[in-house]
């Protein structure tokens, strides 16, 4: 049988998860476990017998135990309150032989003989480590997430999901205080059914209920809040669910998007209404029509429209400014939203063209007696600082029947307003579909709607082709230049001319590319012809630009195209504008066009004398050649009148050394006329038809010196 000793030693050496040191009173250590040795990596025959804490602990540790005890740094602070008898246990750090540093929890209580006197002390400790790297893993987590939530430019929530309290606030970030207006007291006090406004609190409950039954793992919303202030915001959430001690959480990020909501609603209302007069434009009228329609279809009512077009407001706008021409417009919506019942729409078409929708009215007079009060409001002065305009306006009015559909009631009340302004203007013409008036406009527009798609065709199908006709100098009888004129080879009606479809699209999108096609395939003519005769130079060609070319702002852009695809020198290069178009020479469109200018290009005023500007004008334009009218031509010689504007055309020109080209010269008579008021560039039929590419080229090889 084994002494007490022994066992007691045993039991000590079985505990090799615990370390066990034993001290006497004076600190030596008598017992130096097996759990100590794998613990610390000392061999207990080397640490008994020495006195501790030489090497075991972290001395920082110590040295702060003493100070707090008042004892001194040795092993006296290790024991601590084991000294008196008390039981102490305290985290400690240990040192290992390797130079690890563990942490303990140590055990230190004191022994007794059976006098009862303590007699020495035994440390039990036990590896602490990894719990205490977990826990501080878990603390750095913790403070990291404190400080991201805290800290975190989204506004965080955490809701209680319970059935009872569904949404109760339970944690929130300054942010969201932020977004909210209210403190976070405040907020730990509330649901976010609280902060959601009342529109849309049973959307509110359906998302908390999809998330409670599991229907979803994340939801992303937008919602209406109320602030704390009264005012509403716009929130997006990103909500998911969380399970913490058995508890079903929500936590939401949330952004404000009150801002974003504002731009989207601005960007909706421009998209549908008027950018200068805030009243609807086309788009949201259609769809009011529409509503109307439907509601009077099912209440057997009628519903009315007034196509209204200002008379005069181009004069406004030339006379005085396109800001004084807003501010009139202004002045017309207001008049008219004045002038209407509170359920009827006013909307701008655009330009000076207004719509007033009425979706039911009393009695059948009701439609024209309103156009006549829009008359009479219209007409009244436009009064503007010191400046007065008087204008007045042309009104057609269509009313439903039960097949009317949207566009075509549009349609009729505007035929209804063109037939106003072809008998005089200033008045009032309700749209009969028997009138011949209304089925002269219909069929016509008709012939516009299948000439445009056809034209679309012949683009496609390079059915436009160019044709030229000769400019010559009557002082060498020599071809110096020709205009290229378009021609439509129809595939049903053969060769027409521009007059036969060019007016369906001189005002619109068609315009654009028909024009281009136009530069690049005159271009492209040109380069190819030789000098004629005797010429030593290659003619110049002469291209007829439309007003909608001018307005669209991409002359420059193309005509630089034409020649570079082309390589025609911009010096044969002459762009043609009619007279009544060199109002839109101005602004960035005169710059263009002095660049076009400075590379070489020419610019020829067509038609000279049949607009509206004074020969005074032609000084303040960048031109360089005018073309004399073939209405002239044919009245020269004859009407003293005529003789005396080509006169003083031809002294302008040489004054501004201008070239001057008479048009339309048809007799011989007409040409000597011209030769002697000293006008010697022509062109017209006595010389030349316009020619097909393929007749123009055998015309400069068959050159005979006489015409």
């Amino acid at each position: 049988m084994t002494s007490g000793g022994e066992l007691f030693a045993a039991v000590l050496n079985a505990a090799t998860e615990q370390s066990i040191i034993g001290l006497g009173v004076d600190g030596v250590i008598t017992v130096f476990n097996t759990g100590a040795e794998k613990m610390l990596g000392y061999p207990a025959a080397e640490m008994v017998g020495l006195t501790s804490p030489p090497m075991l602990h972290d001395p920082a540790e110590v040295q702060a135990r003493a100070n707090e005890l008042g004892v001194d740094a040795d092993f006296r602070a290790i024991i601590g309150r084991a000294a008196f008898g008390e039981p102490e246990t305290r985290q400690w750090t240990y040192l290992t032989k390797d130079g690890r540093r563990l942490q303990a929890m140590l055990t230190t209580t004191a022994m007794r003989d059976p006098a009862g006197t303590i007699n020495g002390f035994i440390k039990v400790g036990t590896d602490i480590t990894a719990r205490v790297a977990a826990e501080e893993a878990l603390q750095a987590s913790e403070a990291l997430f404190e400080g991201v939530f805290d800290h975190a430019p989204m506004g965080i929530v955490l809701a209680d999901a319970a059935d009872s309290v569904v949404g109760r606030i339970l944690r929130v970030n300054p942010a969201l205080c932020k977004i909210t207006g209210y403190t976070r007291d405040q907020l730990l006090g509330m649901t976010v059914a609280d902060l959601t406004h009342v529109d849309h609190r049973a959307l509110h409950r359906e998302a908390f209920e999809a998330l409670s039954y599991g229907d979803s793992l994340l939801l992303d919303i937008e919602r209406r809040w109320i602030h704390a202030d009264g005012h509403d915001i716009w929130v997006q959430a990103s909500i998911a669910p969380v399970r913490h001690d058995g508890k079903l959480l929500v936590v939401g990020m949330v952004e404000n998007i009150s801002a974003r909501k504002e731009a989207e609603q601005r960007l909706q209302h421009l998209a549908l209404h008027d950018a200068l007069t805030s009243l609807p434009n086309r788009t949201l009228l259609l769809d009011r029509l529409e509503h109307a329609l439907a509601a009077a279809h099912r209440s057997h009512q009628r519903v009315a429209v007034h196509f209204v077009d200002l008379d005069g407001f181009k004069s406004v706008n030339d006379d005085a400014g396109h800001l004084a021409g807003d501010e009139v417009l202004l002045m017309v919506a207001q008049r008219l939203r004045d002038s209407v019942r509170p359920g009827d729409t006013v909307a701008r078409m655009g330009g000076d063209e207004f719509v007033v929708l009425c979706p039911d009215f009393a009695d059948d007079t009701a439609p024209t007696v309103l156009a006549g009060r829009l008359l009479a409001v219209l007409s009244e002065p436009y009064r503007r600082e010191k400046a007065v305009h008087h204008l007045s306006a042309s009104i057609g009015v269509a009313v439903s029947d039960p097949s009317s559909g949207a566009e075509r009631l549009l349609r009729d009340a505007d035929d209804a307003m063109y037939i106003a302004k072809d008998n005089g203007k200033n008045q009032v013409h309700r749209h009969n579909s028997k009138d011949p008036a209304a089925l002269s406009r219909t069929a016509r527009a008709v012939r516009h709607l299948n000439l445009e798609a056809e034209l679309r065709t012949a683009l496609e199908r390079d059915q436009l082709v160019m044709h030229a006709q000769p400019i010559l100098d009557l002082t060498t009888r020599e071809i110096i230049a020709v205009e290229t004129l378009i021609r439509w080879n129809h595939p049903a009606r053969g060769v027409l001319a521009p007059a036969e479809f060019l007016d369906v699209v001189a005002n619109g999108p068609l315009m654009t590319p028909i024009g281009r096609r136009v530069l690049n395939e005159s271009c492209r003519i040109a380069a190819n012809l030789p000098p004629h005769g005797r010429a030593t130079a290659p003619p110049a060609v002469y291209i007829n630009i439309s007003g909608r070319q001018l307005e669209t702002g991409n002359l420059r852009d193309d005509v630089l195209h034409a020649l570079r695809m082309s390589n025609l020198p911009a010096s044969r290069l002459v762009l043609e504008i009619t007279e009544t178009t060199t109002p839109l020479l101005a602004g960035s469109l005169v710059d263009d066009i002095q660049e076009l200018r400075q590379r070489g290009v020419r610019l020829a005023i067509d038609d000279l004398g049949t607009g509206y500007s004074s020969l005074t004008r032609l000084t303040e334009l960048p031109v360089d050649i005018l073309k004399i009218d073939r209405s002239f031509t044919a009245q020269i010689g004859r009407s003293p009148t005529v003789d005396a504007v080509v006169k003083a055309i031809l002294s302008i020109a040489e004054t501004l050394q201008f070239t001057v080209v008479a048009e339309g010269v048809e007799t011989t008579d007409q040409e000597q006329q011209l030769e002697r008021l000293g006008c010697t560039t022509v062109q017209g039929f006595l010389y030349s038809r316009p020619q097909t590419e393929t007749d123009l080229h055998k015309t400069f090889r068959r050159w005979t010196g006489c015409w």
